[in-house]
């Protein structure tokens, strides 16, 4: 008869082992670098710019005081005697109560002889009372100036009228300053959000290097001047607007180099588990007379243990099960708890395959840290 021989066959499953590394960098950004300095964390930035208009509205600040006007009305003088009195032209008459409020007449009267006769004459404010002080109640005029208060009394039966403190708004330099510093804000603003559509995924604004640049006295256009008449100031701007833009991927590129000093001979780091965080948005600060920014970014991924199957098939090729096991554990960088399982066909041979081809390897990966 024919005799067949069974050559075996063995699987062996491990898995590598894993850590989670991190780091974070300070990131200097300067518009005068021209590369990336990976050691020292220095990238270079980029100038955009556009021009933008914007305009604004205020309610203006000054006051110009005006002439004030006048109140007017009407007395009734009131005969004290039998004898005809002549009340004339400029005829002073006042209030009593608290500060007097004090009137003219403004034309002669005759008052006829005899004891409680009258007669009504009109009065207007003097200066000295014009404006809102000059309206008052009904009654309470009722003193004579001079000697004529010694032959009649005075009432007004009616208030007077039309007294007016008068004042008008205008433009103050200070109004033309803060719409102008309003304004300006709102270019920088605008100016933002319409580079924002500028930029590639990776890149972003250094919001404190936002400027005008390019500011033109003919691109300012005031609805009024200083000391002119006007309840409301605008101003229509037109400006080039400066910011400095920064590529992230030069940042990450700083930190990806401090995470591969963490990996150690025999280890690689799983570029799909490489992640960042923080950044240019996260916030920084900007040095107004270098032009430098300066901002962190941080960066974690997983390192792994690098296993291959040639690797694996060489160690363990003729050994037993129990020896196979032992080197694994011993040369190898396996996940902490996970134990190579090693099955060889057909049950009742000893010892793996001589034939490292005839040695199946699968390589596993842990869950990350």
């Amino acid at each position: 008869g024919i005799g067949y021989l069974a050559l075996p066959n063995a699987t062996i499953t491990l898995t590598p082992a894993q850590r989670r590394v991190e780091a974070l960098s300070t990131i200097i950004v300067d518009p005068q670098a021209i590369g990336i300095d990976i050691e020292n964390g220095i990238i270079p930035s980029s100038p955009l710019s556009i021009q933008i208009d914007d305009s604004g509205t205020i309610e203006t600040s000054g006051v110009q005081t005006l002439e004030d006007a006048t109140a007017a009305g009407a007395v009734v003088f009131v005969n004290k005697g039998e004898s005809p009195v002549t009340i004339p032209t400029g005829t002073v008459v006042t209030t009593s109560a608290g500060s007097a409020i004090q009137f003219r007449t403004t034309q002669e009267a005759t008052l006829a002889g005899g004891v409680g006769l009258q007669v009504e004459v009109p009065i207007e404010a003097l200066q000295a009372s014009s404006g809102n002080a000059g309206n008052v109640e009904s009654g309470l005029i009722n003193t004579v100036i001079g000697p004529l208060a010694e032959s009649v009394t005075v009432r007004n039966l009616t208030a007077t009228t039309g007294g007016a403190t008068r004042s008008q708004k205008v433009v103050d330099a200070a109004d033309k300053a803060n719409l102008l510093a309003i304004v300006k804000q709102q270019l920088q603003t605008r100016a933002y959000v319409e580079l924002q559509a500028k930029l590639t995924a990776n890149q972003c604004i250094i919001l404190d290097s936002i400027r005008l640049g390019e500011e033109r006295g003919d691109w300012k256009t005031y609805s009024a001047e200083v000391g002119q008449v006007a309840d409301t100031l605008s101003l229509s701007m037109k400006a080039v607007v400066d910011a400095m833009v920064v590529d992230e991927q030069f940042a990450q590129q700083v930190v990806l180099a401090q995470l591969a000093k963490q990996v150690q001979t025999g280890e690689a780091i799983r570029p799909e588990t490489i992640a960042y965080e923080l950044g240019c948005d996260s916030g920084n600060q900007f040095d107004t007379t270098t032009g430098r920014t300066t901002f962190q970014i941080g960066g974690n991924a997983v390192v792994g243990a690098q296993i291959t199957v040639h690797q694996v098939q060489q160690m363990v090729a003729g050994r037993t099960i129990n020896d196979a096991t032992a080197l694994l554990v011993t040369e190898l960088s396996l996940q902490q708890g996970v134990t190579p399982q090693i099955t060889i066909w057909p049950d009742g041979f000893g010892t793996l395959p001589l034939l490292p081809f005839r040695i199946a390897v699968t390589i596993l990966e842990a869950p990350a840290p």
